[in-house]
């Protein structure tokens, strides 16, 4: 199941990078049959598991909304090297096309008090918020982190039987 889904998960993240509109429609109003066909794959990725209906239906929903929210800032990182490109520059600043393009570790190293967060002030000095994140595919991070949390949910179902997310 876990191969299903994550290729599930990657080709509509690549569906919505050739085509991203797809994430500025909203859901109810775009309900078609390409949609219902992606839904019904996701579906069909959990079968096997012993997740219940519910639960095969609220893993699904939850991954969408993350690769929504992944389409739109990798949109939006795209977007801004276009507007830096169309303005003749190489690399330099650009206002940000997305919350998320901020310079947040320079805006954390302005607010963030060590006396008072210590933890923020760790992560900064380790470059942990910085833009040369190195060879970290965060998309991938992000996609194995979630799945962990299915595989644990997928785990727990079948060892007790258990439920969690059913409606009680």
């Amino acid at each position: 199941w876990r191969v299903a889904l994550e290729t599930w998960c990657r080709a509509q993240l690549t569906a919505m990078a050739q085509h991203p509109w797809i994430g500025q429609t909203a859901l109810p109003a775009a309900l078609g049959p390409h949609r219902l066909a992606w839904l019904e794959r996701g579906l069909a990725a959990l079968d096997g598991t012993a997740l219940s209906p519910a639960q095969r239906t609220a893993v699904v929903g939850r991954l969408s909304l993350h690769l929504l929210g992944e389409a739109q800032l990798l949109g939006a990182v795209a977007a801004q090297g276009q507007a830096g490109r169309a303005e003749g520059r190489a690399s330099g600043p650009v206002a940000p096309t997305h919350p998320a393009l901020v310079d947040y570790a320079g805006l954390l190293g302005r607010l963030a008090d060590p006396s008072v967060h210590p933890a923020i002030t760790a992560a900064l000095a380790a470059g942990a918020f910085g833009d040369d994140e190195g060879d970290v595919d965060q998309v991938g991070f992000g996609l194995a982190l979630l799945l962990d949390g299915v595989q644990a949910l997928v785990d727990r179902s079948t060892r007790t039987g258990d439920r969690i997310g059913d409606a009680r």
